[in-house]
């Protein structure tokens, strides 16, 4: 058995930790114009190879929120009318 082959007995393979965050729980608590701002940094970025991905997994994601957010403005501004 040569040198590297009981080196790569050895070695253990990295595990990948891959954290899972709701990310439209956080991103709920943000107001309408910090979603605007992320959304705006989404649609002018660069990427490539795999963040190509990701970024428009992240895009969509942000998209639905900032939806949900003007939706919930504009019942908002209505049941204020209907108030008055």
């Amino acid at each position: 058995m040569t040198f590297w082959e009981k080196a790569k007995g050895k070695l253990k393979p990295k595990e990948v930790e891959e954290e899972v965050i709701d990310l439209q729980q956080r991103l709920s608590k943000l107001d309408l114009t910090d979603i605007n701002y992320l959304n705006d940094l989404m649609i002018n970025g660069n990427y490539r190879g795999r963040e190509l991905e990701q970024a428009t997994t992240t895009y969509l994601k942000i998209k639905f929120i900032k939806q949900s957010l003007e939706y919930q403005g504009e019942q908002n501004d209505k049941k204020e009318v209907k108030d008055s």
